[in-house]
């Protein structure tokens, strides 16, 4: 199984072998068949929508408490490492067991593999909301945090 990142558009593009997780706190209600949060669907391309890996959300706690004390992103100037959203992730981020989520990602696979009958391990694809050129984002974040665990999670393409 490999691990890569992506954004919600490119579901449109997976097969069957590229297993879509939310890694937002807020999916498009597309994601789940305009139905509530815990509803999963195979899509026109045989692909299992609607997965969602809560612990890589920003809690909702945390989102709120910083809200409450900053302007949000309209006076973001952009930048990385003054996003005090961002900065908090990083520290949410930190405090999770980086092999007990790989082993769930790993069941996902599994899980997907022996439902759909497939014929190989599929791939896991975590999906933020950004696309890749957006800078102040989960992206960078959640790349950093998989490279300090000995991990490259790099961008799915479309091949």
């Amino acid at each position: 199984m490999k691990v890569y990142i992506s954004y919600f558009y490119q579901v449109r593009n997976f097969t069957k072998y590229q297993v879509p997780v939310s890694t937002a706190l807020s999916d498009p209600a597309w994601y789940h068949n305009h139905k509530d949060r815990n509803t999963k669907f195979i899509n026109s391309n045989g692909v299992i929508v609607g997965l969602r890996m809560t612990e890589l959300h920003m809690p909702e706690w945390l989102y709120r408490s910083i809200s409450e004390k900053s302007h949000g992103c309209e006076e973001c100037p952009r930048n990385l490492s003054s996003c005090s959203f961002m900065n908090e992730y990083k520290i949410y981020l930190k405090t999770l067991d980086f092999k007990f989520i790989y082993s769930q990602l790993e069941d996902v696979a599994a899980t997907v593999k022996a439902t759909m009958k497939l014929d190989m391990t599929p791939d896991v694809v975590l999906l933020v909301h950004e696309a890749p050129n957006c800078t102040c984002a989960e992206r960078p974040v959640l790349k950093q945090w998989f490279k300090d665990n000995g991990f490259e999670l790099t961008e799915w393409s479309h091949r």
